[in-house]
């Protein structure tokens, strides 16, 4: 997927043993190991085809964006990992009340490249649910509704958002000052202003986004 997103292969993975299941990074120092490989080798270990090897961090570069990585995240309780895909932050690690005309722009450029890796991956792999953030990870389902740290840029799939119950309704008036995006498979939800075409930001509360994890949570436990 990240090639097709204009990335290349950097020629690093790291591998950990095809049986070996884990949480965190930590649980597998031991036995994690970091290979040089070609791109033909490196599409392979990706794409899991290589036996007895399973890629847990992929290194990756982009022309315009420099380095990107496709990594698992940690879980917990025998969760899936969420796959995240991650660059620096750049302009967007700056407050928006401190950005000239320039920063605006290229805060706008970054954040336009990657909610198109999220609409993307989104389309492609079948996602229930993900989201955009700046140095936080997404919610694995056993830990929605506890951590209040859904992200305010969020996608969720037609498939949970037809389960019933509150939670398109509580999105739709959520984010109704913001911006609700129909996309192929989902609806994208945007709270900050780079990541939508309205270029508004709203306030969404630690308050308002657990609840909006436990709905979430209920329609996909339904959804089963």
């Amino acid at each position: 997927m990240a090639e097709t997103l204009g990335c290349t292969p950097a020629g690093l993975v790291e591998v950990v043993p095809e049986d070996k299941e884990f949480d965190f990074f930590f649980d597998v120092a031991d036995v994690v190991e970091a290979v040089r490989v070609d791109a033909a080798r490196h599409a392979e270990l990706t794409a899991g085809e290589v036996v007895g090897a399973r890629a847990v961090r992929a290194g990756y570069r982009h022309p315009k964006f420099g380095v990107v990585t496709v990594q698992y995240q940690p879980r917990q309780n025998g969760d899936r990992h969420p796959i995240s895909l991650e660059l620096g932050a750049g302009p967007l690690g700056i407050p928006v009340d401190l950005w000239s005309k320039s920063t605006r722009r290229r805060a706008y450029g970054v954040a336009e490249w990657i909610r198109e890796v999220l609409k993307a991956l989104a389309g492609e792999s079948g996602v229930l649910y993900g989201g955009i953030g700046i140095e936080n990870a997404l919610p694995t389902p056993d830990e929605l509704g506890r951590t209040g740290e859904l992200p305010t840029e969020l996608f969720v799939s037609h498939s949970v958002l037809g389960r019933g119950g509150a939670l398109a309704d509580d999105l739709r008036r959520e984010f109704e000052q913001g911006e609700s995006a129909s996309w192929a498979t989902g609806r994208f939800f945007s709270a900050w202003e780079p990541f939508n075409s309205r270029r508004v930001s709203i306030s969404m509360n630690g308050e308002r986004m657990t609840r909006l994890e436990r709905l979430l949570k209920a329609a996909l436990t339904d959804h089963g």
